[in-house]
């Protein structure tokens, strides 16, 4: 059975960063659930956990080598994800990828069965529900399908409404894989 790539994009104030960091934590001793870490040549990103800095002469070899499962260019920096993402993904990992929207576009043609997980920060007084339906939701977190974001490609839609519900993100998003394979099992 394949796994599967979800792909968490979001904008910069969404917590993004803080997620993945923390879901590469509490995953690293599963091998059957993946998150990459990404090079890029921007110095000031690379100080984030998730990234490895590397110099630009040294990606642009890398990528004349084909050594980047995906990689794009963004804001006059390069970014890369290295290994062979569908070689990780035929084996049966499931590989959970801070994303960019900058590049989904891409993504979706080299990973046709992409899931896409848009992370959005929301005040717990606001309400956005038009279109997407509910899958599940913990006081603080909601996981929602979203029926009519044809910019995105109909993505999962993780709303967190506090900067302290990581591990409740982090749940929703496992609960996530695990009830996708249950359904890649009954249907295969």
């Amino acid at each position: 059975m394949n796994g599967e790539l979800y792909y968490l994009v979001g904008k910069p104030n969404t917590l993004k960063q803080s997620l993945v960091s923390v879901l590469r934590k509490s995953l690293s001793d599963q091998s059957d659930i993946i998150v990459p870490e990404i090079y890029t040549t921007d110095e000031t990103v690379a100080k984030c956990e998730n990234y490895i800095y590397i110099d630009e002469r040294n990606f642009l070899l890398r990528q004349s080598m084909d050594l980047y499962s995906l990689s794009w260019e963004k804001n006059e920096s390069f970014y890369g994800v290295s290994g062979d993402l569908s070689q990780r993904i035929a084996s049966g990992a499931d590989v959970i990828l801070n994303g960019s929207l900058h590049n989904l576009s891409r993504a979706k043609l080299l990973f046709p069965s992409i899931s896409i997980v848009f992370i959005k920060k929301q005040a717990a007084d606001e309400f956005d529900v038009e279109g997407r339906y509910l899958i599940a939701e913990h006081d603080e977190v909601k996981l929602e399908w979203d029926e009519k974001d044809f910019k995105l490609g109909q993505p999962y839609v993780l709303t967190l409404m506090s900067d302290h519900c990581m591990e409740n993100a982090i749940e929703m998003i496992l609960s996530l894989v695990t009830h996708n394979r249950d359904c890649l099992e009954y249907a295969g």
